[in-house]
């Protein structure tokens, strides 16, 4: 007995309505396209490991003029590099990196803070090379396939 009292409390309180047709408490179309139509599509957020291209300006202003070494995707300036370190843009703003071992024809290992990039290939000469971004205290890493140069002084 108290089950059934138990149950239909609960049914009043939710609104069941006995097997009746919903009338009133069906919703409108207005109703509808409010609850179906989201509010703001929202695009995901960028990481910390994107990098964004560089601009002649970028290089030039951060004092690193020709830049000898180079990492370009897909036609666009993501590091340029010498002895003293790296420059890269990410959503925060530009960054210099501070060199953690040589720059040379072959890669280079750069970091600031908890962001470290790390620019490899297995040839010495000019050619496909591999950018890995690291962001250690979001824990995140991205890998970037592009184009890694270095001239040599003349």
């Amino acid at each position: 007995m108290t089950a059934r009292l138990l149950v239909a409390a609960t049914c009043l309180l939710a609104g069941c309505s006995g097997g009746e047709s919903q009338g009133n408490n069906a919703p409108d179309t207005a109703q509808i396209e409010q609850l179906s139509t989201p509010k703001n599509i929202v695009a995901p957020p960028e990481t910390a490991t994107e990098l964004l291209p560089l601009s002649r300006e970028d290089v030039s202003r951060a004092g690193f003029g020709a830049a000898p070494c180079a990492f370009v995707a897909d036609g666009r300036l993501l590091v340029a590099a010498s002895g003293e370190g790296a420059l890269a843009r990410f959503r925060s703003g530009l960054r210099r990196l501070a060199p953690s071992g040589l720059v040379e024809p072959r890669g280079g290992y750069f970091e600031a803070g908890d962001i470290s990039i790390s620019i490899g290939r297995d040839a010495n000469e000019a050619g496909p090379a591999r950018a890995r971004v690291t962001d250690r205290e979001a824990e995140e890493q991205r890998d970037i396939a592009g184009e890694w140069t270095c001239r040599t002084a003349s």
